[in-house]
């Protein structure tokens, strides 16, 4: 069916359409494909849509176009497409843990401690945000533990929130660092 969607779209959706619907539908073929696993038709369809002028659609354009890369191995320059994206408040940290990842990925080691690090140490209010926290420290902890430096992971670990989404995974990675 995203096949036929995608042909009917390109049917339908031509030089003369509405550029703000033409790459909202863009954008949501890019969306499902990426789910999909469909990597590389995916980017094709990132391709295809204009900078919009949304803040928040552009905030989510970058951040989903930085994870298809991501999923193609194209790590680094996912980091590079989330650098200077002007988003709305309250994305700013999406695009950082999604940043910092990349940089993982990409070998950049330090920045992207770094800046997960930054991130992990975050004091706020908002649970949404302190679980993007907790999940940036999950993160380092666990990176911690492939470079083998139980010890150090043990320290991000030790700050995810017992009462939170990621308490499991944060906890079984604390045992995995204790019996290192």
């Amino acid at each position: 069916l995203l096949e036929e969607a995608d042909n009917q779209f390109r049917t339908l959706l031509g030089p003369h359409s509405d550029p703000e619907l033409r790459d909202r539908v863009w954008y949501y073929l890019t969306k499902i494909s990426h789910q999909r696993g469909l990597h590389d038709k995916a980017y094709a369809t990132l391709q295809r849509i204009e900078t919009p002028a949304d803040k928040t659609l552009r905030a989510e354009l970058a951040i989903l176009g930085a994870n298809i890369r991501m999923a193609l191995g194209q790590n680094m320059e996912a980091a590079d497409s989330l650098k200077g994206v002007k988003a709305p408040e309250g994305w700013e940290e999406y695009l950082d843990i999604n940043q910092g990842i990349a940089l993982l990925r990409a070998g950049e080691i330090e920045k992207g401690r770094a800046l997960l690090n930054s991130l992990g140490t975050t004091r706020t209010d908002n649970e949404e945000l302190k679980a993007l926290r907790d999940r940036a420290n999950l993160g380092l902890g666990y990176e911690l533990l492939r470079a083998g430096d139980p010890q150090k992971a043990r320290e991000f670990l030790s700050r995810v929130r017992l009462r939170g989404p990621f308490m499991q995974a944060a906890l079984l990675g604390a045992g995995w660092a204790d019996g290192e």
